[in-house]
């Protein structure tokens, strides 16, 4: 994929920053396309085992 230069009205949230390709007002509401620029390292989601739905017995 090729890389897109950040917006200037990307905006930013928790360090990621977000730049809105396609909002739903371009689409009548059936979608949007977001891009998001995530500094390197660990991602921002995690969940411990303990979280998990695990099969019943």
């Amino acid at each position: 994929m090729k890389d897109f230069d950040v917006a200037s009205d990307a905006i930013e949230w928790l360090g990621v920053r977000y730049n809105t390709i396609l909002s739903p007002a371009e689409t009548g509401g059936a979608l949007a396309i977001v891009d998001n620029c995530s500094p390197v390292g660990t991602g921002r989601h995690g969940m411990s085992t303990r979280n998990k739905t695990r099969p019943s017995s």
